[in-house]
């Protein structure tokens, strides 16, 4: 991580939450939770989210798997993609809410009387995207990854995508990624 320059709390946190995920698995055992974990970074573009992935999976000696939900084309399809990614490896979705709008927020309009325009949102499938967030949601919830498996989702725009999405349990870590700090210039240069 030190390939970035992170504002001091977030850089403290993010190390801090790496190292209890890689070097307490029991915990996860013990509390009968899958044995992965969920950051979100979000932010302006231009913040450094990507070069952050870069410096995890360096940091982690771990590879990364890109996954473009554009080109998902059922649930099927996304189940094996997640459950394709070996163990201990990074899962990466970047710009998520840009790639498919079935991340994005439900509105309260649409029960189940805008059924049979919509179909119903919990398992919202829409014409570009034909997977559903239920199905999105259960493999971000563990039941098809691998054990250790990281998954990192990033966006511009956190307000665009829906709260099931990226509550604790699915994205446990939420950096907000703002421009640089004074400290975060200081340590470019040192």
């Amino acid at each position: 991580l030190n390939s970035v320059a992170l504002d001091e709390s977030l850089e403290n946190l993010l190390k801090k939450e790496l190292d209890l995920f890689v070097n307490d698995k029991d915990f996860y055992e013990r509390v009968g939770m899958p044995y992965r974990r969920g950051i979100l970074l979000y932010g302006k573009p231009g913040t450094g989210k990507t070069s952050l992935i870069n410096a995890i999976s360096s940091h982690l000696s771990r590879n990364i798997y890109f996954l473009n939900l554009k080109n998902i084309t059922d649930d099927n399809e996304l189940s094996a993609a997640f459950s394709d990614v070996p163990e201990n490896q990074i899962i990466v979705l970047e710009d998520v809410d840009t790639q498919t709008d079935v991340l994005h927020k439900r509105s309260k309009n649409s029960s189940f009387s805008t059924k049979s325009s919509n179909k119903d949102k919990d398992s919202k499938v829409n014409e570009s995207s034909k997977f559903s967030l239920s199905t999105f949601l259960g493999c971000l919830d563990g039941h098809t990854l691998s054990e250790g498996s990281i998954i990192i989702m990033t966006t511009n725009h956190i307000e665009h995508l829906d709260p099931a999405c990226i509550r604790p349990g699915r994205m446990d870590v939420h950096l907000n990624l703002g421009y640089c700090s004074h400290y975060q210039i200081k340590k470019m240069f040192k």
